[in-house]
């Protein structure tokens, strides 16, 4: 694993962004902005049952979440019958089984390491893999060749057990390698210098194998319903499901999620959970939020009255290095107002603390500490409501702005805003540099669920094949980042002059993205090994986990707040997605052992996805917002290019029996 050294990385953040509290020249929405010495993110797609994420940085544990993000050096793991799935982006991911122990080693894409300590987990390469990523075990490493379904289990008794249920893969250690296909399943055994291989009939499937086989279909059923997103990007899946894409004026193609509240807002539910390297990352609650909230802009399209997102220039979806360093924790513009008995020139102080989501060609000014380094002291754009409105033209279109204290920001404690109006925001600071915030291990939640269970470390991470992997990022603990942020929140804050400019709007190009095959075996029984291993998961009966966060199901803080109720956060069900393959649904299939052997039925086989290509309607780049376009005009852009009328709320699918 290479990554940056964390001077190196200082060095080329200055480098890349100037910190100087002035509003920098506006970029068109096709520029990316970008991290340099990004190490790689990677979130949470499932959560089913208690799952506990172990934090790199810290040791504290947390409940998983939808959408959480992971770094190298964090561990999760799966107590019980839970599940869970780690996306490294769309058409990479890995899942853990029940009782399951894994830490993330490194995410680059070019060199994904993740180790295994005990349980069981299917890595899912869905386009193609050259040996990337890479399955660590305590006696083995396994090595994808290419697209396929890869199954390792770790069990009590030390044994690794690798099969491969389509592809083909690359099992290494100490005294060789050699290549598995899809029939058999290898056993390793002693230790990785020395271990003891031998080979036996591929074991049965089960519920895993099950629930493994419909992730699969549900994200290939996806690509084909976003033509303006390539695979490559992480949480696509999650959008066609969740609203629809409409080709805007002015902005070009742009997705809008359906049943949005009348006072609802990007960035308005969910929470700041603080990251190594990043500082404040928002985390969202919604089904789909998570490559909205880490990748493009959002606006407020006035001919359709709704938020609308501009996802990033396609150019920028498929390369992976790319697509690795433009992940931002989000992008929004923080403002202050109120004062705390400073000096006359600078009334604006330690107040409350509000953000407004960038609009597609507003300057991203970081805030966060650039994995070591401050992002700058705090800086304040000082004048009225009118320049505010000019540097975030989004404001005017907040409904309800929420804002926090900053001791209640700190503490991580999202349930009583203060709710404002616009129109009441007439002394507003614009900050610039860091948010002079010190966390608390509050801000390390992903979501307001606590650890029901912790949980105790696998032994096998200490051991030297483990322990000698360290991530570099790991190195930065929770500790300095409370030290390197004391002084800067303890600053006076300097005022400067923000000029009053808005931004060009630029729309991104897009195109359909190229046919590309996926390889997957069919859910079939096998026949019977002499000694059969136990099945993982055992074919019963199942109903989904909801999780629910009990800050949708809260009253208002102030009558203003008429936020309309949505649905519980609850895995999508797949046995209702498009199936890659025809199966019988989880809760009706036969148990995994028969007393006669089975003949397997069909092969492995190639699919390949239909595209219906969409025609991309090039509107004309607006000087100005579609919103100002003379209303002639709006009319007839609106005839050509979608519907002026809302579409009909989608009706929310009902929970896997």
């Amino acid at each position: 694993m290479i990554i940056p050294t964390k001077k190196a990385l200082g060095a080329a953040l200055a480098g890349a962004i100037a910190l100087t509290g002035t509003l920098a020249t506006a970029q068109p929405a096709m520029a990316q902005y970008t991290v340099a010495g990004a190490p790689g993110v990677a979130n949470v797609g499932v959560v089913q049952g208690d799952v506990v994420i172990v934090r790199g940085d810290s040791g504290e544990q947390v409940a998983a979440s939808l959408n959480a993000p992971l770094l190298p050096g964090d561990y999760i793991s799966t107590a019980g019958s839970s599940r869970s799935e780690i996306q490294f982006d769309g058409i990479s991911m890995l899942r853990l089984a029940q009782d399951t122990q894994v830490r993330l080693v490194n995410l680059n894409p070019r060199s994904r390491e993740m180790q295994v300590a005990a349980g069981t987990v299917e890595l899912a390469e869905l386009q193609s893999a050259d040996g990337n990523p890479q399955i660590d075990t305590p006696t083995v490493t396994v090595r994808p060749n290419r697209a396929g379904d890869y199954r390792v289990s770790v069990l009590p008794n030390g044994q690794t057990l690798v099969t491969v249920r389509s592809g083909s893969a690359t099992v290494a250690g100490a005294a060789g390698t050699q290549i598995l296909t899809p029939g058999t399943t290898l056993v390793a055994y002693g230790p990785y210098s020395n271990p003891s291989l031998s080979s036996i009939a591929a074991i049965a499937y089960d519920a895993f194998d099950t629930f493994n086989a419909n992730r699969n279909s549900s994200i290939v059923a996806a690509w084909n319903s976003d033509q303006y997103l390539a695979p490559q990007l992480s949480g696509y899946a999650n959008l066609a499901q969740y609203g629809q894409w409409y080709n805007v004026p002015g902005y070009g193609e742009a997705w809008a999620p359906t049943n949005q509240a009348n006072n609802w807002s990007p960035y308005s539910n969910g929470q700041w959970v603080w990251e190594p390297g990043y500082g404040y990352t928002w985390v969202g609650n919604e089904q789909w939020g998570y490559a909205p909230y880490h990748y493009g802009n959002w606006f407020y399209a006035n001919n359709y009255n709704q938020w609308m997102w501009q996802p990033p220039a396609y150019q920028y979806q498929t390369n992976p290095d790319v697509l690795a360093s433009s992940w931002l924790p989000a992008l929004v513009g923080f403002f202050l107002t109120g004062g705390n008995g400073g000096p006359s020139n600078n009334p604006y102080g330690y107040g409350n603390i509000g953000w407004v989501p960038l609009a597609p060609g507003e300057p991203y000014n970081p805030w966060y500490p650039g994995f070591g380094y401050g992002a700058g002291y705090p800086q304040y754009g000082v004048g009225n409501v009118t320049n505010v409105y000019n540097i975030y033209r989004n404001i005017r279109y907040v409904r309800i702005v929420r804002m926090y204290p900053f001791e209640r920001f700190r503490d991580g404690d999202w349930h009583r805003p203060i709710l404002m109006h616009p129109d009441q925001l007439g002394r507003v600071g614009v900050l610039r540099g860091s948010v002079p915030i010190v966390p608390t291990r509050a801000l390390m939640r992903t979501g307001p669920i606590s650890v029901k269970r912790p949980i105790v470390l696998s032994p096998e991470f200490q051991a030297q094949r483990f322990a000698s992997r360290q991530p570099e990022l790991a190195t930065l603990t929770f500790a300095k980042s409370q030290a390197a942020l004391v002084p800067i929140a303890g600053a006076r804050p300097k005022p400067v002059a923000l000029p009053e400019r808005p931004p060009v709007v630029m729309h991104p190009e897009y195109r359909p993205p190229a046919a590309h095959s996926t390889y997957h075996a069919p859910v079939v029984t096998v026949p019977n090994p002499k000694n059969p291993v136990r099945p993982i998961e055992t074919m019963r009966p199942t109903r989904p986990i909801e999780t629910v966060h009990p800050m949708e199901t809260m009253k208002p803080v102030r009558s203003v707040e008429t936020t309309a109720p949505r649905p519980a956060h609850t895995i999508a069900p797949v046995h209702t997605m498009a199936p890659v393959h025809t199966m019988a649904p989880v809760h009706t299939m036969v148990p995994v052992y028969h007393p006669a052997p089975m003949r397997t039925t069909a092969p492995a086989y190639h699919v390949t996805p239909t595209y219906r290509p969409v025609p991309v309607h090039r509107a004309t780049p607006a000087a100005h917002p579609p919103e100002r376009v003379p209303q002639a005009q709006v009319h007839k852009a609106a005839a050509t290019a979608a519907p002026e009328k809302r579409p009909t709320p989608e009706k929310t699918p009902r929970p896997a029996g």
